[in-house]
């Protein structure tokens, strides 16, 4: 069977096989040559501004932005090698694999540890969060040591599920697969298992615990209510002193901390430094205000589509290979067009993480802005 059969019967019906194949295959590669060229375009052009914008700029070298550094970083390298390995198969060979074993295994390697890292990180990212908003210490303390262990982490362990296939997990019928030009390096339902546990549900469910609490917490600070009467509190800051503020009533009082978990939209932690002695004053509202809504809706929408977009793009992949180990290899054959489907969503997620985590941030706009020379 050739691969253009394997391509056709991939996409088109047995009754208009003859007819489709004949005429329409090359217009469909023709669009579909050009869809991942505009993929490669928005993945590699969407996180390269992101590490122009961090690097480029001493303010935006932050600890929290290091960790958004490190996932651009991995979103690019997917970008750069994975998707155009992926999408020049497809185009070429229709989803077969003629190049052995060798290559397949170097292509798995490359491929698992760039998704697999990519999600730790988003993981890494809202642990980071998390601990600003709920911990004065760790907000105080952390610093690019701290931050460099979390990414070495996210790379440790995406390295290790993306190796175990090659230590004694893969399955006993590889070697028939690539015999048959499919590059499935292990159908081990353990495996398989496994990294959906580690990879996905693990990581989507703790995001989607922690940024319920960070919301809960943003809410809080936004809807404060402060009672009658009104009073001035000073603070006074000496050099070098790391300030991290909050909103806080409890017992008729107000502890401020600058917190831009509840300033900006996007949720991200912000420190300020002051150089001199500096006196900060706080007043007082005597007036009950409402709510702010708009601000709620706002960290609202950005948490859900942090974690939603996770969901969306991961979860149909994840699910179709663990369900593969039950159904057997034809279910998750590459030329199988749920699995093109559920790949390409996956990669999807590289390409919108710079939208997410940087985009939605006023101070990335403008850094993009002036990096791409816009008015």
């Amino acid at each position: 069977m050739s691969n253009k059969t394997v391509f056709c019967e991939t996409f088109i019906t047995e009754k208009d096989f003859d007819y489709i194949c004949a005429e329409k295959v090359s217009f469909i590669v023709l669009v579909a040559g050009i869809a991942f060229i505009i993929f490669i375009l928005l993945t590699v052009g969407g996180n390269a501004l992101v590490i122009l914008a961090i690097t480029k700029d001493k303010r935006h070298r932050t600890p929290s932005n290091y960790l958004i550094l490190s996932l651009a970083v991995t979103d690019l390298i997917v970008g750069l090698i994975t998707v155009p390995i992926r999408a020049f198969n497809e185009l070429k060979d229709y989803g077969t694999w003629p190049y052995g074993a060798l290559l397949c295994d170097l292509r798995v390697v490359i491929d698992r540890l760039c998704v697999n890292a990519s999600i730790l990180h988003l993981l890494a990212i809202a642990i980071d969060r998390y601990l600003c908003v709920t911990s004065v210490r760790y907000s105080i303390t952390r610093n690019g040591r701290r931050i460099a262990f979390m990414v070495g982490v996210a790379w440790f362990v995406a390295f290790l599920l993306a190796i175990a296939a090659f230590a004694g997990w893969r399955d006993d019928k590889y070697q028939e697969r690539i015999a048959n030009n499919i590059c499935l390096v292990s159908t081990d339902f353990s495996l398989n298992l496994t990294v959906w546990i580690v990879v996905f549900m693990i990581p989507v469910i703790s995001m989607a615990i922690i940024y319920t609490i960070v919301f809960l917490i943003a809410r809080k600070n936004i809807r404060y209510k402060p009672g009658d009467g009104t009073e001035m509190t000073s603070t006074s800051h000496s050099q070098n002193q790391t300030n991290d503020s909050t909103v806080n009533n409890q017992n008729d009082s107000i502890e401020s901390t600058m917190s831009s978990e509840t300033k900006q939209s996007n949720v991200d932690d912000m420190k300020m430094n002051v150089q001199r002695p500096v006196k900060i004053e706080i007043r007082r509202n005597t007036k009950r205000f409402n709510p702010d809504d708009k601000r709620e809706r706002k960290v609202a929408q950005t948490l859900i589509i942090i974690t939603g977009c996770v969901i969306i793009c991961w979860f149909p992949f994840f699910s179709y290979y663990t369900l593969s180990s039950i159904f057997g290899v034809r279910f998750a054959s590459n030329s199988n067009f749920y699995f093109k489907i559920s790949i390409w969503l996956g990669y999807l997620n590289s390409l919108l993480n710079p939208i997410i985590y940087a985009a939605t941030n006023p101070y990335y706009r403008d850094a993009f802005k002036k990096i791409l020379k816009i008015n």
